[in-house]
Order: structure tokens, then sequence, then C-alpha cells
């Protein structure tokens, strides 16, 4: 049970599992609200239409086994329920619905190459205006910025793109894991209520192959890495982020230098400690 608010449900509710295994009938106050199945990738529902102010009841249906537990028959212990974290969101109707931004370095290994898509969605009736900035920063240092006035038509979905040249950018590597920052603002002039922001890190690197060496940021380098399975001894497939944290530490004090993801996406707060701390993936 949770109790909500009017306010907070007065936009779209998002309701995340970031991973349950193997398979999953969603319920919100007695009302059928969607399936999944794939434990290591998220599942979304919007959740909107079946809450109403105070007390709300989310209630699931898991299975065990399903088609997909054949697929996902890695070696690794055969367990299941909830492995990961699971939490509602409120989001605007014109909201980022995806970003990506593709980084690599120019011939010369010194300027960041820097390419954004950007994804705004409108999810009403009518055709809206926005302003979307996007920055790139060295700590509290601007390096980047550009910004645009938008109209994002009723029920589609606007791409914004842009490019840039990053002159002696700070690469990133397993060694020295150089890492900017990358700001997403998407505004509403009229109702700040419904502004969004975005910050993530962002790495410069560029991956070569060269008569059969690989090469990083133009340097010959071996890979000197290892498995890791998302498995505890006590909370089983659910890893607590200390327990990562443990993990990265102790790779780092042994000189590995990657890590092999088996045989699934990982919790992306593993993948931030790699980021962080400099861990090929």
């Amino acid at each position: 049970e949770i109790n909500l608010s009017r306010e907070f449900i007065s936009q779209d509710v998002i309701l995340h599992f970031s991973g349950a295994k193997s398979a999953m009938y969603v319920y919100i106050n007695g009302k059928y609200v969607g399936y999944s199945q794939g434990s290591k990738t998220p599942a979304e529902f919007n959740i909107t239409k079946y809450l109403s102010t105070g007390n709300n009841l989310i209630a699931l249906q898991m299975f065990r086994w399903s088609d997909a537990s054949y697929l996902e028959s890695q070696d690794m212990l055969r367990m299941s329920g909830i492995e990961r974290e699971v939490y509602l969101y409120s989001q605007p109707k014109v909201f980022v619905s995806d970003y990506y931004s593709y980084t690599n370095l120019d011939d010369s290994y010194s300027d960041g190459i820097l390419k954004d898509t950007i994804s705004i969605s409108n999810a009403s009736n009518e055709a809206t205006v926005r302003n979307i900035s996007l920055e790139l920063l060295d700590g509290e240092k601007l390096i980047y910025r550009v910004s645009e006035s938008i109209t994002i038509p009723a029920n589609k979905t606007f791409k914004f793109n842009s490019e840039k040249i990053i002159d002696k950018i700070r690469t990133w590597s397993a060694e020295i894991p150089n890492l900017y920052g990358l700001k997403i603002v998407l505004e509403d002039e009229t109702n700040a209520n419904n502004n969004e922001y975005i910050h993530r890190p962002l790495g410069f690197k560029r991956v070569e192959i060269k008569n059969t060496q690989l090469h990083f940021n133009g340097k010959a380098i071996y890979i000197k890495g290892v498995d890791r399975h998302e498995t505890d001894p006590f909370t089983g497939h659910v890893v607590s982020r200390a327990d990562m944290e443990k993990d990265i530490r102790l790779m780092k004090e042994n000189n590995i230098n990657a890590v092999r993801s088996s045989h699934y996406p990982n919790d992306p707060y593993w993948l931030d400690l790699c980021d962080k701390y400099g861990l090929y993936v």
C-alpha cells in the first residue's frame, strides 16, 4: 500500500521495476495493469488512470518460471522474485523520453567529438513550446552550451540534435577515468512545475583494433578482466550498493581493468561505478 497526494497524481505516474524474475502480472487497486518478463531489464507501467488520492494498493503475481526462463538459463543460481529497486515517479505530459550522447576522439586523439540526440515527447493533445538546452561541464566550468526554443506537435516526439568538437579533451580510461558532466534542461516558461533536469557523467574515449591488437585512445592495451555475476551469499540476486562498491574496490586493488557482465544487463549503479573508478565493460 502507498499513500499518494493529489499533487503527485496530477501528472503521469510511472511504476518502475529495475529487475523482477522471471515474469509478473501487475494490478493497481484490483485492476489489471500489465505483464512483464525479462529479469534483468527494467519494466515500466503508466499507472495514472488506476490511481486515486490517498491509499493505493499495488499487487503483483510473480512467476518463477516462464518461457523467458529457457532464454535466461545461464550458468547462475536459479532464483526468482524482485531483484532490484522498485519506485514510482511522476512526469509532465511533455518530457525527455530518451537521449543519446555519442563521444569519440579525432585522429589526433586530443580533441573530443560530441554528438547528442535528445527525444522530447508530447503526450498531450495540443502542440507545446519548450526551451531545450544542453551543457557540457568540466566540474563547475562550462565547456559547451546549446539551446533552442522548440515546438512539439501533439502526441508526437521531437528530436533535438547537436554536434561539437571539444578542444584538448581530458580522455577517459581505466587508469585515468576523467568524466565530464552532461546537463539537459527542458523548461516551460509558463509553468515551472513542468521543467525537467537531467545530469549525467560523460567520458571521451576511442576504441580501435589495429593489426589484431586492441587500442584504447591510440595506445595498445591488454584486457585483464573477470566475469562478475550479481550474486550475494546471503541475499541471492539482490546486491546492495555497498557490495557493488566492495566488488569494484577489490578489482581495482588487484589491477583488474575490465569486467564481463555475465550474462545480462547489470544494475545501472554498477555501470556508474565503472565510469567513476575506471573499468572497461
